[in-house]
């Protein structure tokens, strides 16, 4: 009896060491690189390959991340540099939709681009320093892979101010039209004690796109950081005289879209005592409205995107992605079968392709990918101009709250 027990606890080990090495196999399949390209060299780009390529074909299951970031040391330049990506080779294997191996490159503002089957010579250019590229691999099919060529576009129009009493900043061209993809930052900085006062002259004409100014636009920051406090123009009127709140003045100016404007002109001057701007409109908490109020009374302000404290403060807010679980947009649930989210997210997607995630607090918590049946998009949309910017996804099942 003793040995067909012996006998039995071997078998038994023998199983559970097979069961853990199949899973350990697993999660090394299912796990994802993550690989971090920095650009700090205005003249020398960065290539990125799939493994092998062009020889050899990618790995089956294989799955990567890019995280790409301009770095550059001088603040000017970091922060008026673009993004510009190349696929000069692209062969992966296609599908309907691309639903199976698929490259996603993915900007800041959500926007999101797909591929599969064979591409080359696209460019693509971000208006900030940064993108992600994910790639999906499966166990059905292989191809020769991607390389992609990444770099600084570094603009011939900013400028550093330090110490100087006056000085004009303008667009490029001015009073010409500006060009396309044209990013201009302007850092002014007077003597301590003294505040920039910027006036603009009465030609002003930045095209505007859309009413939130999403293409073509001017920021400033009276306190000379972006992160603290921004104002954005564009159209044909000129703002009021601005005084900065300290001796410093950020200014950045930005084109996206194909029509293009005479831009501005305007002086700065230090001034030796703040005068009376326009007032800022006021943050209003709205009262009385039955929906959309957080789980927390504690008003506390978010600034550059901070994380959410506590977790789950707005439970309304749902993460869009495609239904392979890579987010690429966000939304908030309207009631229990319909979540909003912006039209050029969705506007070219079917509704077997998208995917969303309610009550997810982090992109690396697992929570459910709830099915969609209908995307309805606001039939005004204009996805040049990104106007009316707004569409409906309905659940395939309802959401209890």
């Amino acid at each position: 009896m003793g040995s067909i027990d012996n006998i039995f606890l071997v078998f038994l080990t023998l199983i559970l060491i097979c069961f853990s090495l199949i899973n350990a196999q697993n999660v090394k399949n299912s796990s994802i690189e993550t690989i971090n390209v920095l650009l700090n060299d205005l003249g020398n780009g960065q290539i990125i390959e799939s493994p092998g390529f062009p020889t050899k074909p990618y790995p089956k299951d294989y799955k990567v991340n890019y995280e790409i970031k301009v770095n550059l040391s001088e603040r000017i330049q970091q922060l008026s540099s673009r993004l510009r990506l190349t696929l000069e080779y692209v062969a992966i294997d296609p599908s309907d939709h691309c639903k199976d191996t698929n490259l996603q490159i993915i900007f800041p503002k959500g926007e999101l681009r797909t591929f599969c089957g064979l591409h080359a010579g696209k460019t693509m250019v971000s208006d900030s320093g940064s993108a992600r590229i994910e790639f999906r691999g499966n166990s059905l099919g292989q191809d020769r892979g991607y390389k992609i060529r990444a770099e600084i576009v570094s603009s011939k129009c900013s400028q550093k101010f330090v110490n100087q009493s006056e000085g004009i900043i303008q667009t490029p061209n001015y009073p010409k039209n500006y060009g396309n993809e044209d990013t201009c930052v302007w850092d002014i900085e007077v003597p301590k004690g003294k505040y920039v006062k910027l006036d603009f002259d009465d030609t002003f004409a930045i095209n505007a796109a859309n009413d939130i100014c999403a293409e073509d636009y001017l920021l400033v920051s009276q306190s000379g950081d972006f992160d603290t406090d921004v104002q954005r123009f564009c159209g044909n009127q000129k703002p009021d005289v601005i005084i900065s709140d300290s001796n410093r003045m950020l200014i950045k100016f930005n084109s996206n879209s194909v029509n293009t404007g005479k831009g501005f002109r305007a002086k700065f001057v230090e001034h030796n005592r703040p005068e009376a701007a326009p007032a800022r409109l006021p943050e209003l908490t709205p009262e009385g409205c039955p929906c959309g109020k957080e789980n927390l009374r504690i008003v506390k302000r978010i600034v550059g995107g901070k994380e959410v404290d506590p977790a789950h403060r707005y439970p309304w807010m749902v993460s869009v992605g495609s239904i392979r679980g890579s987010p690429f947009c966000g939304g908030a649930l309207i009631n229990n079968f319909y979540v909003l989210t912006a039209a050029h997210c969705v506007y070219d997607e079917v509704p077997e392709s998208i995917g969303v995630r309610i009550g997810q607090h982090s992109l690396q918590e697992s929570t459910p990918i709830l099915k969609i049946t209908k995307i309805t998009v606001n039939d005004k949309y204009n996805s040049v101009s990104q106007k009316d910017d707004i569409a409906l996804l309905r659940l395939a099942q309802p959401i209890k709250y």
